[in-house]
């Protein structure tokens, strides 16, 4: 994370929720591929059908 010691209160929260949302990407992003993994299949197919599965769940 950057020095945000010379940033305004408004830079700051900025950089905050940016990092915020890269770490929740990032979780997002392990708990799918840990998804795929469950599935048990890697091909592209796979794939979609996961991302599929995934959307209809919600």
């Amino acid at each position: 994370m950057p020095n945000t010691q010379t940033m305004t209160h408004r830079e700051r929260a900025a950089v905050e929720a940016h990092y915020r949302a890269m770490s929740i990407g990032e979780l997002a992003y392990d708990a799918w591929l840990a998804a795929l993994r469950a599935y048990g299949d890697d091909s592209p197919l796979a794939r979609v059908r996961v991302n599929q599965v995934i959307a209809a769940s919600h």
